[in-house]
């Protein structure tokens, strides 16, 4: 997950979707490179457009957009993401995907039964959506369910709009801007209150390739994004919606696996985040306005 998939969900660790969200509605939003510009020739040309990414993280805190979650125990939040280039059918430079995105939790965060099976799984989200580029620019939208299977809060709907700009080489380091407004509706809003808050997220990613050749890739990436509330989505235990939500400022590591030819891109991803709260997310966060995230885990896209 890159840029739009993290400010999507914008979940533990930096890996901000769909989440979603998260992206990452959650993280087919990294497709910011040009596509083919002819249908297929050729069947297993067009069985080289749908491709699945997996992603397995574990860190020690869990804030959703800012908003606690979970800071204790061992967190693992496996996801999947099946995309589809539909240019070779439709004739036209629209992406699909589609993906889960799941928090286990070793305390059982706010089961309503903690001796239940399902205990520990937290959230589960499903989540779908739509993209196209445009020279330089990706656009997309979609919808994301977040739900908890173990009773902790009530299911979340939401539509969601991204922009990512893709500046690869205009500046000498790429910032990889990107930005998702997310809409509530329904009956629960992310902060615990009634639906229909409005979220705004702002992200850039300025990296580099320490190692470029060999059988282990070494990039470094230093994520900055913050979220704000465009109506009443950080109203907080009194009710009064703050605009800023949170900043968060990391510095993440990918290193590459070698695979054999066929088996795709595998890499390992570790990194530590500090993240600044606002007035209604600190509150939520029993008064604590910062706190030190730190995350490892598994990528892999076949």
């Amino acid at each position: 997950m890159t840029g739009i998939a993290r400010l999507v969900h914008a979940a533990a660790a930096g890996a901000l979707s769909a989440g979603a969200a998260g992206a990452t509605g959650q993280d087919a939003a990294d497709e910011t490179g040009g596509m083919p510009t002819s249908p297929p020739a050729e069947p297993a040309a067009q069985e080289d457009s749908i491709s699945v990414a997996v992603d397995l993280t574990v860190t020690n805190s869990y804030y959703f957009r800012g908003i606690i979650q979970e800071d204790e125990g061992v967190i693992t939040q496996p996801s999947a993401t099946v995309t589809a280039d539909m240019e070779g059918v439709t004739g036209l430079p629209f992406v699909l995907y589609a993906g889960i995105w799941n928090s286990f939790h070793d305390r059982g965060t706010g089961a309503s039964d903690p001796d239940d099976f399902v205990s520990r799984w937290y959230e589960f989200d499903a989540f779908a959506g739509l993209e196209t580029t445009i020279e330089r620019w990706t656009l997309g939208g979609g919808y994301t369910l977040y739900s908890s299977p173990n009773g902790a809060f009530g299911s979340v709907d939401e539509f969601f709009f991204s922009a990512a700009f893709d500046d690869s080489d205009l500046l000498p380091v790429a910032l990889s801007p990107s930005a998702v407004i997310a809409l509530e509706f329904g009956e629960n809003g992310a902060d615990g209150g009634s639906g229909q808050g409005v979220f705004l997220g702002l992200g850039v990613e300025p990296g580099i390739d320490l190692i470029e050749d060999g059988p282990h890739p070494v990039s470094l990436s230093l994520p900055l994004e913050a979220g704000f509330s465009l109506d009443d989505y950080y109203e907080g235990p009194s009710g009064d919606d703050d605009f800023f939500g949170y900043f968060r400022v990391g510095a993440n590591a990918t290193v590459g696996l070698p695979v054999r030819d066929g088996y795709g891109d595998w890499s390992l991803n570790g990194g530590v985040s500090l993240l600044v709260l606002g007035d209604s997310t600190s509150d939520i966060n029993s008064g604590d306005e910062t706190d030190v995230q730190i995350f490892i885990g598994l990528s892999g896209e076949v």
